[in-house]
């Protein structure tokens, strides 16, 4: 995937903070000097040195400039993928029908890096909920950014008193879940056409179970004809009530989007036939360059990115 220059994906979420302890009260996403709250964890995490994590091939996320905007009632969080291991970019020139090819040599102490932008509203949707804004961006998923999160809160100790006006110790949990804003049928603009595929705990008697497992099963289907938008409901539900009688229990497929891009859906047990939500990544642009990897926040990105909220 490439990056644009003056265009990115957003992705949103809403983050839920509780309590850890029952009947303990949530602190707030931000709060005055001195009192608790969910940025007073991550900047403690962040002076530390400690805002970062190792994906599993090494590489490094990190969180690398901090803004919150009271104007914009944001907390911005700007995070660094480095790879020390990274090749190094190409670039190609065709001129007069010849084509050469110029990479981008690093220096022995430089790491190959993207940034992104994670967005909070500081200002709750409801109880415990805020509203998140993700910049897309290739390896930098909500999941690797949340494990940062989850260190800095649930080492964030703070105190409460109970109704019985005993004092408590407690931390907080941070769970994410990705906002459905669009469905299949909306999605189809025209027809439909891809690939379906089904997964299933694996019976494998061949396996020994000591030096081998067996996982699961899978099946890829690809779709013929094209299905008109009108009839995916029907057709896909039918397909999926006849993989599961036959002990299919996963079934995923994909859509081209209008944006030429794929999104993979999962048809959850009970769905077949029924209108599908899903999470789309909305596009936005700004008017000046965005670099793949950039130091410090950037104020443009983020009112695009909240406008579309």
């Amino acid at each position: 995937m490439f990056l644009e220059k003056r265009s990115r994906f957003i992705r949103q979420y809403q983050f839920n903070i509780y309590g850890r302890k029952k009947r303990a009260p949530a602190i707030p996403m931000v709060a005055d000097l001195g009192e608790y709250s969910a940025m007073d964890a991550i900047n403690r995490l962040f002076v530390a040195g400690q805002a970062f994590v190792k994906a599993a091939n090494g590489d490094t996320i990190e969180i690398v400039d901090i803004k919150n905007d009271p104007k914009t009632e944001t907390l911005t969080l700007l995070f660094h993928r480095a790879s020390p291991d990274a090749a190094d970019p190409d670039y190609r020139k065709k001129a007069g029908g010849r084509v050469t090819v110029r990479t981008a040599k690093k220096e022995a102490d430089e790491e190959q890096s993207v940034s992104c932008h994670l967005i909070i509203k500081t200002r709750l949707n409801a109880k415990g909920v805020y509203d998140v804004f993700l910049e897309e961006i290739p390896r930098l998923p909500i999941t690797l950014v949340q494990q940062i999160l989850t260190r800095a809160l649930n080492d964030y100790v703070y105190e409460f008193t109970d109704e019985k006006k005993r004092t408590h110790e407690t931390y907080t949990i941070l769970r994410s879940t990705g906002v459905k804003s669009e469905s299949v049928s909306d999605a189809l603009k025209g027809g439909y056409r891809g690939y379906i595929t089904l997964s299933k705990p694996a019976d494998a008697p061949f396996v020994d179970g000591k030096d081998f497992v067996a996982v699961s099963e899978r099946m890829k289907i690809k779709i013929k004809t094209e299905i008109e938008a009108k009839s995916w409901l029907d057709k896909i539900g039918d397909l999926a009530k006849g993989a599961r009688d036959k002990g299919w229990e996963e079934f995923q497929f994909d859509i081209h989007m209008d944006d030429d891009r794929t999104k993979t859906v999962k048809l959850e047990r009970g769905q077949e036939g029924q209108e599908i939500m899903f999470v789309r990544s909305e596009q936005i642009f700004v008017k000046k360059d965005l670099q793949v990897c950039c130091t410090a926040v950037r104020d443009d990105l983020v009112a695009a990115a909240i406008a579309i909220g």
